[in-house]
């Protein structure tokens, strides 16, 4: 029997600063949510928590990594990120899995932002599309690093199509 899928607490909130603290008033009381291995579904060997809030004119989205060995070389934007450490955020805002917006965010504070689109052989990356308005930022912590994302829900509701 499978078992329930994890509830996520998405927390509104007055707008902020985004500085990627964990430990701010704005973040305390939101419950971080411990992530999984996506095939497996086991606990990784390191942990990473994730944050949800939402304001007004933005998505939030708070990462705490643990890391042993911290290894990002990537600061471009648009670089494939995916190839080294990263957090990483999949949005499908109309829920038809036709496609989603995938956002990553290294250790370097350098992001990857792509639309992916169904076509008949699968999924398209567009790398085009940015994600305009978009804050981050990282630090570095004593167990790894945090990442945050303001998301601009403007950009996640121009179509993807």
């Amino acid at each position: 029997m499978l078992e329930a899928l994890p509830t996520v607490r998405c927390v509104r909130r007055a707008p902020g600063a985004v500085s990627a603290r964990g430990d701010e008033p704005w973040w305390t009381d939101v419950p971080p949510q411990p992530l999984w291995q996506t095939v497996t579904g086991e606990r990784p060997a390191q942990a990473t928590t994730v944050r949800l809030a939402w304001d007004d004119a933005e998505l939030r989205v708070f990462f705490d990594v643990e890391d042993s060995h911290i290894a990002a070389t990537l600061t471009e934007r648009d670089a494939p990120l995916y190839q080294e450490e990263v957090a990483e955020v999949f949005l499908d805002p109309a829920g038809d899995l036709e496609s989603y917006f995938e956002i990553e965010l290294n250790p370097l504070n350098a992001v990857l932002d792509l639309v992916l689109r169904r076509n008949r052989s699968g999924y398209v990356k567009d790398f085009a599309w940015d994600c305009d308005g978009l804050r981050t930022a990282v630090c570095r912590t004593a167990r790894g690093w945090c990442g945050e994302l303001a998301i601009p829900f403007s950009r996640l509701l121009a179509r993807t199509s």
